[in-house]
């Protein structure tokens, strides 16, 4: 094991479908297979709310994208909030719960390391409020007032509260605060808006060199890598310099591969000393760049002192992941998630030397 990894083992319960999970082993990089629904998105939410320093701002961004809730942004104080509104934002926060699929307001969250201080999540109005024979809020005079906590995140003596206000109308202020201890790349990437500033902070604290290096993995050739404009109203683009070209190359137009590598070397070095969370770590990559993009990422992870966690359903990023473990003095886990009937996940752990034998024999692992 890794003695230097923000994370050595991990435990979640009660968090979104996931009823407990169990993980007692973690390493500088981590892959999760398995089927749909498998709990692994769930898995790097929990991961990345847990090693964030600023825990009540990701959980703010998780409800956004995962509730289908919408708050406004930096609306006045002294505007009202509708009924509407108030229901939208106590469902959301719901929706983090496991027992919101029983139809129950559900437990506390829990998820930390075994045997160490947990992050626990819960609902302070869970108790107080009246709800119906099947466990639901029925009535929202509990949010009258702004300031009413929506969630309580709790570790140890340190609490935070994520109040409806501060959801409802300072969402668009406080995204652009957070942390630099965990960095989470969707499945679908990073938009090139984040790109841009990714890069200018790599290229300021000297880790340009590193970066293109990780991009030479899918663009050889590549001599150099330009950040035009100046984020005024034309805004900023990135363009890279190839060998062989008369001009230079603007970064979206080299498809989905070059700009999933660049958002890895770039998440990096931003996330570097915390945690990297990526999912569908293969989504834009061909087949013949997983084995080099697996070696960027483990000398990455190694050289920054970054513990990665990424899931796929590729069998060429399995592949890809063990012959660069094999070849990094960084360790690496398979795990595989498995959901059991009572919405406990099951994690199977697979070694590099087992992942090595599932490749050579092309035995199923995701």
């Amino acid at each position: 094991m890794s003695d230097t990894v923000p994370i050595h083992s991990f435990r979640v319960d009660g968090y979104r479908g996931i009823r407990e999970l169990v993980l007692p082993r973690l390493e500088r990089v981590n892959l999760f297979v398995g089927r749909n629904n498998a709990g692994k998105t769930s898995l790097l939410e929990a991961a990345q709310l847990y090693a964030s320093r600023t825990p009540r701002t990701v959980l703010a961004s998780i409800l956004r994208e995962r509730s289908g809730f919408r708050p406004r942004f930096a609306s006045p104080r002294n505007d009202e909030i509708s009924p509407e509104q108030v229901t939208g934002a106590v469902e959301s926060v719901r929706s983090l719960f496991h027992g919101v699929f029983t139809g129950t307001v559900g437990d506390p969250i829990r998820m930390g390391p075994i045997g160490g201080e947990p992050l626990v999540i819960s609902l302070p109005w869970a108790s107080s409020a009246l709800v119906d024979t099947a466990g639901r809020l029925t009535e929202i005079e509990l949010f009258l007032e702004p300031d009413s906590p929506l969630v309580e995140l709790r570790r140890g003596e340190q609490v935070a509260v994520l109040s409806l206000d501060w959801f409802l109308r300072r969402f668009g202020v406080m995204i652009t605060g957070t942390s630099r201890s965990t960095v989470f790349i969707p499945a679908q990437g990073l938009d090139s808006s984040r790109l841009g500033n990714l890069w200018d902070e790599a290229a300021t604290a000297g880790y340009a060199t590193q970066v293109e290096d990780a991009l030479r993995s899918v663009v050889p050739g590549l001599e150099r890598v330009y950040l035009i404009g100046d984020g005024g109203s034309g805004g900023r683009s990135i363009s890279l310099q190839v060998r062989g070209t008369p001009r230079t190359i603007p970064l979206a137009s080299m498809g989905d591969g070059t700009n999933r590598v660049f958002s890895l070397a770039l998440s990096c070095v931003r996330a570097r000393g915390g945690v990297l969370l990526v999912d569908e770590v293969e989504n834009g990559l061909h087949h013949s760049v997983q084995s080099e993009t697996w070696n960027s990422i483990f000398a990455l992870a190694e050289r920054l002192r970054v513990q990665v966690f990424a899931t796929t359903h590729s069998w060429d990023a399995v592949v890809g992941f063990q012959e660069a473990a094999n070849r990094s003095a960084s360790a690496g886990i398979l795990y595989r998630l498995e959901r059991e009937d009572d919405g406990s996940v099951y994690a199977e752990t697979y070694t590099e030397e087992e992942v090595a034998v599932a490749a050579e024999h092309q035995v199923e692992v995701r």
